[in-house]
């Protein structure tokens, strides 16, 4: 709890006018036996960065034979940490910068 207070007060010394703040909770990795053929979601990045400008692409996969009963997964979010403008984003579904 020390430690959450901590970074909370930390991010609002940072940003006073700011309404919330984004908190991780909880991270975690999956390891698995038969590697992405257990996933639920399967992802993979492109990464290319030059001097001038960083691109990333993200392709995903939904593995409902990975779940002992397929069910839609809801609210997936990826998240990450720009530095920088972002002058351009493209999303396929749309999505939201």
């Amino acid at each position: 709890m020390n430690a959450l207070t901590s970074l909370l007060r930390k991010q609002a010394e940072g940003n006073p006018s700011a309404s919330y703040f984004n908190v991780d909770m909880i991270k975690y990795q999956v390891n698995t036996l038969n590697g992405a053929t257990t996933s639920p979601l399967q992802l993979v990045s492109y990464w290319k960065c030059e001097d001038n400008h960083t691109d990333l692409r993200i392709d995903y996969k939904y593995n409902p034979h990975a779940l002992a009963s397929p069910s839609p997964l809801l609210n997936v979010n990826v998240m990450v940490p720009v530095d920088g403008i972002v002058k351009n984003m493209q999303s396929k579904p749309q999505g939201q910068w």
